[in-house]
C-alpha cells in the first residue's frame, strides 16, 4: 500500500484541491461507511471516496460550461487532473486487489491492472468494489475528462477485463449493496466499448440493472445517477450507439435521446457521429 507513484507533481500551498471542494454529500458519506463496513478497509475507502469526490467536482465544473454562452478557459484544469490521477495511482493498493502491474491512469502503453478471477471467486470478493470502480474511474477520466477518442486499443483492453471480472462477482449482491455505483460503472463499461463486441453485452445488463430498479429512458437514468455522477457528456451524439442498443435491450422505442453541445465547449469529440467510433 505504500507504493510510490513514479513521478511527483510539485503541489503549491494555495493549489486548489478538487478532494477538498465542499463538504461531502449524503450519499458520499454513505458510501465511504459502507465501504469500509463491508470490506474492513478504512484508508482505501478513504481514498477511493477522495477521488470519486475530485472526479466529480471537476466534471460538475466541466459541465456547467456546457450551459455557458462564450468560451470559457479552466487554466488549471490539466495540472488537477494530473494529480488525481497520480493520487489514484500512488494508493490504491493493488497487491492487496490481486493485480500483478502497477498503473498510470492515461499512459496508454502502460499495462492496466487485471483482478485474477482466482481472487474474485476468493474469500475476498468483497474487495472486487474497488477494482469494479477504478476500471470505470480509467473510462471517465480519459473519456470524459481527457476527451480522447473512442475505439482507442486502450479500452478495449479494458472493456475486455472489466467484462470479465464483471461476470465473476456476484452482481446481485453489488448492485443491492452500491446501486448507484454498480449502475455507474456499467455506464462506463458501456460507454467505453464503442466498436467492440461488448458494447452489446453491457447495453443488456445495463437495460437489465435499469429495469430491476425501475429506469427506463435517459432522463430517468440521468436522474438516478445525479446524486453519485452524471453529466451530459455521456449523452451525445457520439454515445448514441451505445443508448439505442440499451432501448432495444428494453424493448422500447426512443427515450434515449443524445444532445449536441453548445460550439463553444472543446466537444469536437462528443459531437462526432456515432459511425467516426462504431
Amino acid at each position: 500500500m505504500e507504493t510510490q507513484p513514479r513521478f511527483k507533481l510539485h503541489i503549491q500551498d494555495d493549489e486548489e484541491r478538487p478532494e477538498n471542494w465542499g463538504l461531502y454529500s449524503s450519499l458520499a458519506m454513505l458510501y465511504e461507511a459502507k465501504l469500509f463496513h463491508l470490506t474492513g478497509l478504512q484508508e482505501l475507502s478513504r481514498e477511493t471516496m477522495q477521488v470519486y469526490w475530485a472526479i466529480r467536482n471537476l466534471s460538475s465544473l466541466k459541465d456547467s460550461a456546457i450551459h455557458l454562452t462564450r468560451k470559457v478557459e479552466f487554466p488549471s484544469w490539466s495540472d488537477m487532473l494530473e494529480r488525481i490521477a497520480t493520487r489514484f495511482e500512488s494508493r490504491v493498493p493493488w497487491d492487496l486487489l490481486g493485480a500483478t502491474v502497477a498503473l498510470h491512469v492515461g499512459e496508454l502503453t502502460h499495462p492496466l491492472p487485471e483482478i485474477p478471477l482466482e481472487f474474485v471467486r476468493s474469500g475476498k470478493p468483497k474487495l472486487s468494489i474497488f477494482m469494479l470502480f477504478a476500471n470505470a474511474v480509467i473510462f471517465h477520466i480519459n473519456m470524459f475528462m481527457r476527451d480522447l477518442p473512442r475505439g482507442l486499443p486502450f479500452y478495449n483492453l479494458l472493456s475486455d477485463r472489466l467484462r470479465v471480472n464483471l461476470e465473476a462477482v456476484d452482481l446481485v449482491y453489488l448492485h443491492k449493496e452500491y446501486p448507484e455505483m454498480i449502475l455507474w460503472i456499467l455506464l462506463m463499461g458501456g460507454l467505453g466499448s464503442s466498436g467492440t463486441p461488448n458494447r452489446r453485452w453491457y447495453a443488456k445488463l445495463f437495460a437489465g440493472i435499469c429495469v430491476s430498479s425501475g429506469l427506463r429512458g435517459g432522463n430517468a437514468i440521468s436522474h438516478a445517477l445525479a446524486g453519485f455522477l452524471w453529466t451530459e457528456l455521456y449523452r451525445t451524439p457520439v454515445t448514441s450507439g451505445f443508448w439505442n442498443d440499451v432501448a432495444r435491450a428494453q424493448g422500447i422505442e426512443g427515450g434515449y435521446d443524445v444532445r449536441t453541445l453548445t460550439a463553444h465547449v472543446s466537444v469536437a469529440v462528443f459531437n462526432a457521429p456515432p459511425d467516426m467510433s462504431e
